[in-house]
């Protein structure tokens, strides 16, 4: 096993930090079309999570489908859901010339999926 999903599993196993809630187009995009979990698409937070921390991810009925590491905290989320990436640098107030922001809020290669996982 390479030293990337090696992290990811351990890092699994640690107490979950927060929730990410996200609409119905975001669920498919991550379940159906494997892709990242982009900021246009959380519709809230929950919890106190730091960048690298382990998240569930919900759906707006609070079922919760997947798990993965937060790319940023739950501040810098609140601050960037439902925007799209044209928007995050303006929301985290980052200066002209900065370094362009993280977009995603969850890495797919980052992400496990799983219907069953407990609350």
């Amino acid at each position: 096993m390479t030293e990337r999903p090696q992290t990811l599993l351990d890092r699994l196993q640690r107490r979950v930090r927060g929730t990410v809630v996200v609409n119905t187009r975001a669920r498919g995009a991550l379940e159906e079309q494997g892709r990242s979990l982009l900021p246009v698409g959380v519709v809230g937070v929950q919890g106190d999570f730091q960048s690298g921390d382990l998240v569930s991810v919900a759906d707006e009925e609070g079922i919760v489908f997947a798990r993965g590491l937060a790319c940023h905290a739950v501040g810098d989320v609140s601050r960037i859901a439902g925007r799209s990436t044209a928007e995050i640098a303006a929301a985290l107030n980052l200066s002209e010339g900065a370094r362009a922001p993280q977009t995603e809020i969850i890495y797919r290669d980052q992400l496990v999926l799983d219907p069953h996982l407990p609350v």
